[in-house]
C-alpha cells in the first residue's frame, strides 16, 4: 500500500514537471533600451528616456488591472440598457392590451345600443 502510494506521488510529480514544460510561459524582464553609454546616465535626454519607458510600463499595468474593473461597469450598464429596453417592450405591449381593451368594451356597447334599438322599433 506505501509503494502505491509513493508510486503515485511520483506520478503526480512527473505529470505536473510536464505539464510545466508544456503549458509554462516564461515571464521575461521588460527590457529598457537606452541609446548612450553608461557613463552619460545622467544626461537630460537618458533620464527622460527612462523616465519615459518606466511610465510607459506603469501605465500599461494601470490599464490592465482597471480593464477588469472597465469590464465589469461596461457589463452592468449594457445590463441595465437591457432592462430598459425590456420595460418600455412590457410599457408599449401594456399600451396595446388596453386599447384592445377599450375597443372591444367600445364595440360590446354598440353592440348593446343595437339591441336596444331593435327592442325599441
Amino acid at each position: 500500500m506505501e509503494r502505491d502510494h509513493a508510486i503515485k506521488i511520483l506520478m503526480t510529480e512527473e505529470n505536473e514537471r510536464l505539464r510545466q514544460t508544456l503549458y509554462y510561459k516564461e515571464k521575461s524582464k521588460k527590457k529598457t533600451f537606452s541609446n548612450s553609454n553608461p557613463r552619460h546616465m545622467t544626461a537630460d535626454e537618458t533620464l527622460d528616456e527612462l523616465a519615459c519607458a518606466e511610465w510607459r510600463g506603469s501605465w500599461k499595468s494601470m490599464l490592465k488591472e482597471a480593464g477588469k474593473k472597465f469590464k465589469t461597469q461596461r457589463k452592468l450598464i449594457e445590463d441595465a440598457e437591457k432592462e430598459i429596453a425590456q420595460e418600455a417592450k412590457r410599457m408599449e405591449q401594456e399600451v396595446k392590451r388596453q386599447e384592445k381593451e377599450v375597443e372591444k368594451g367600445r364595440k360590446e356597447q354598440q353592440k348593446a345600443e343595437e339591441k336596444e334599438r331593435k327592442k325599441a322599433e
